[in-house]
């Protein structure tokens, strides 16, 4: 059961997409979180290559709104069947993840991943995906910003036994280290 599985914090830029997405959708899901605050429902990776399984919208709406880790679950092909929804296309978990390496993106949606239970959701502050206590507090001023800005920031984070901003961010991964894990 897929509620059992911990969630794992990875760097956003470390995912691997394997198809494209539709640019509307994502920047609803950015509005959404930027709006609301809270990551709902964790992006569903392959665990060896962190090629994307399932929430390639939701990662767009990470890099848009520049976080640096996204909520995830990591699973193997051997717990996940994938199928194609297009024809004319090789879907395998082989040439899936080769995609995703070379940046061969299918078309939208070319893919459907069975996950053998429904995703967790997990509630995670879109504040402490920010990655840095200074950017934390950049995200929280700038989440309903009056004149439209957007967030900004590095698109990467130092490690996170860097630099004295990131205590915030290690602080909570302590603290719930037992079922968190960050990649």
């Amino acid at each position: 059961m897929l509620c059992a599985l911990p969630v794992h914090f990875v760097r956003s830029d470390a995912i691997l997409p394997n198809e494209c997405h539709y640019p509307e959708h994502a920047a609803s899901l950015a509005e959404t979180l930027r709006r609301e605050q809270l990551w709902r429902i964790p992006i569903v990776l392959e665990c060896n290559s962190l090629a994307v399984m399932d929430g390639h919208h939701r990662l767009q709406a990470a890099l848009q709104l520049k976080l640096a880790y996204v909520p995830c679950l990591l699973l193997g092909y051997g717990d996940v069947e994938v199928i194609a929804t297009r024809e004319g296309y090789l879907v395998t978990p082989q040439e899936i993840v080769r995609r995703a390496r070379a940046q061969d993106l299918y078309p939208p949606k070319t893919t459907r991943h069975r996950v053998p239970s429904a995703l967790p959701t997990c509630n995670v502050s879109v504040c402490l995906l920010c990655g840095r206590s200074d950017r934390a507090a950049d995200a929280c001023r700038i989440a309903r910003p009056a004149d439209g800005t957007k967030m900004s920031g590095k698109s990467s984070l130092s490690s996170a036994t860097g630099t004295a901003t990131d205590r915030v961010f290690h602080h909570f991964t302590e603290t719930v280290k037992d079922s968190i894990f960050l990649i």
